[in-house]
Order: structure tokens, then sequence, then C-alpha cells
């Protein structure tokens, strides 16, 4: 990257800008042109930050994993009961799409549809992903470790399982115009969590 400067004013602007542009339009069809011009800056500004559109994409994925990982911890509450932190999460989801705050989408399955190719932003989306499945799966475990300690759960495993549910749930919800199918998806994970517990 060409400048020393962690986050300037202006390449936060670029990056906000082609966040809701990528959301909206997907990378391919983002252009610089557009970037620039919805951040109010030259290309030539563009380049002072970015080599290129794939870095660009890469540090949008980064900064997005940096952001999650403060948002997320504060979506598990502050129950004593691992279980109940684990269903707090996923509820925070449905309360999110409810509210409009989910937005136009994830960034990580937007760019995990489209840029597999471009190895960087593959990598980047990857970690991200694993980092998400990794926080969720450290409260899962302790919930199976609280309530069914022999229960045949692989929280890990069912961490994935919920982030596919959510990611497939934002996709029939963008399609559908019906927010409403992602508290269903978050509502059949808790069944489905709750009956392995109970099997332990």
């Amino acid at each position: 990257m060409r400048t020393a400067t962690p986050n300037p004013p202006t390449r936060t602007r670029l990056l906000d800008a082609a966040r809701e542009l990528m959301l909206a339009k997907g990378f391919p069809a983002t252009s610089v042109d557009e970037i620039c011009e919805n951040a109010g800056v030259t290309k030539g500004c563009f380049f002072h930050y970015f080599d290129s559109k794939d870095e660009l994409g890469k540090a949008l994925i980064e900064r997005w994993t940096a952001a999650r990982q403060e948002i997320h911890a504060a979506m598990f509450g502050n129950s004593d009961d691992a279980l109940e932190r684990v269903y707090h999460y996923a509820d925070s989801y449905a309360r999110m799409a409810k509210d409009g705050s989910l937005g136009k989408g994830c960034l990580l399955g937007t760019f995990s549809q489209e840029l597999t190719a471009i190895k960087p932003i593959r990598e980047a989306v990857a970690a991200a992903f694993n980092a998400w499945a990794a926080h969720l799966a450290r409260e899962i475990a302790k919930a199976k470790q609280t309530h069914a300690p022999k229960a045949a759960l692989d929280p890990k495993a069912a961490a994935e399982h919920f982030i596919a549910a959510i990611e497939g749930a934002i996709l029939l919800a963008k399609a559908n115009q019906d927010a409403a199918v992602i508290g269903r998806s978050v509502e059949q994970f808790k069944a489905y969590l709750g009956a392995m517990l109970r099997k332990g």
C-alpha cells in the first residue's frame, strides 16, 4: 500500500463508498471511477491509497473482520449461561433483519460468490469466515460443556452451520424482499442446537 497512515479520512471515505456500491452492485460491476465519484475524490487520490481495486477489496474484508470482533462480542449479551449467550447472538441477526440494520447484505457473502479467482481476496474472505466461526464455536463449546458434555455436537460444525444458514437466509431475503426468512432461519438453528444438547 502506498501510504503508511493507517486510516486517514480520505481512505475511509473510499472504503465506505466501495462497500456501499459493492453490496448493491457486486465487485466486478463497481468501477474505480464510481468509487471515486461516491467518495468525492479524484482517481489519483484512489491510487495514492490503493494500488488496485483488488487491493481495496482485500482492505474492505480486513476492515470488516476487525470491526466485527467487537460487534460480535456484544451480540452474545451478558448471561452467565453460555447457551443463552448463543441464543442471544443468533436472535441478534433476527432483530437486525427486522429493524433494517443488516443493510444491503453481507460483504463476505457477496465477495465469496464473486471473487474466488482473486487469491488475496479469497484468502481474506476465508480468514474472515474462519474467525467468525471460531468465535461462535467457542461459545457453543461452553454451552455443550455446561448442558450436555456427552452430546454428539461438534461446536465448529455447528458454528459453520449457523453461518451457512444466515448467509443463505440473507440471499433468500434479498431475492424475496422478505427479511422474515432470517428470523425463521435463526429459530431453526436454535431448535437444532437445543435438540442436540438435549440428546446429551
